[in-house]
């Protein structure tokens, strides 16, 4: 049987590595006692299917993994076994048994919403960052510096494409900036870089907090989570 989990990566678990997350799941899952299900071969491997890695620094509330298990177990059951043995960086928040036909979560996700807290060295007119989010958004390119892979060399990568909404409101003084971007196999746009658009103008202007409010995918023109598909 598969299991669908939505978790979130709290402020103790925002420098965790992706590795060090699906080590926390694989230690949380035996220590349950739950019959985790592990690929054949020489090296065996669990079978556990993450969405789109989190980068390391970032907190989030819409984390999902696929767990297999070689048992028929009620998912209430599960939850409450994962949520004594979880650590306190990751937070269970939903838990669903899906068809073995059900695509794995890490090839379905399509979008991602980001809400990003940022410190201002002076005050800004709301209207005057609106006025900056809607340049930027009428650009036809919007060109970041990125390192190749393997490389110390660098290459300009248009991320316009892959930016659907930015929207800004102020919350005790900090400037919150909440994105909706392109998160799957054809590109990653990087919630940092987008900000960085943004905020380049304004001496003294920094990132304080990145939070990963949720994933999305695409099914029949509509918005879904995958705890939704």
């Amino acid at each position: 049987m598969i299991c669908r989990v939505k978790f979130g990566e709290s402020m103790a678990g925002k420098f965790l590595s992706h590795l060090d997350m699906l080590r926390a799941w694989q230690r949380a899952i035996v220590r349950s006692g739950l019959n985790l299900a592990y690929s054949q071969g020489f090296n065996k491997h669990p079978k556990l299917s993450f969405s789109s890695a989190l980068a390391v620094g970032l907190t989030s509330s819409g984390e999902y993994v696929d767990i297999e298990l070689n048992e028929e177990l009620p998912a209430q059951e599960i939850a409450e076994r994962l949520k004594k043995h979880l650590p306190p960086a990751l937070e269970l928040y939903a838990l669903k048994i899906v068809d073995d036909k059900t695509p794995p979560v890490m090839s379905i996700i399509q979008r991602a919403e980001y809400r990003v807290s940022v410190k201002l060295a002076q005050s800004v007119p709301l209207a005057e960052i609106e006025k900056t989010i809607d340049e930027l958004l009428a650009s036809p390119r919007l060109e970041v510096e990125r390192r190749k892979k393997n490389s110390r060399e660098k290459k300009l990568v248009d991320i316009r494409p892959g930016i659907y909404q930015i929207t800004a409101e102020y919350q005790d003084e900090l400037l919150i900036i909440k994105l909706f971007l392109q998160n799957n196999s054809d590109g990653n746009v990087k919630p940092d870089e987008t900000v960085g658009l943004i905020i380049k103008n304004y001496p003294g202007a920094e990132i304080s907090q990145i939070h990963r409010q949720e994933l999305y995918t695409i099914k029949d023109g509509q918005l879904l989570s995958p705890m939704e598909v």
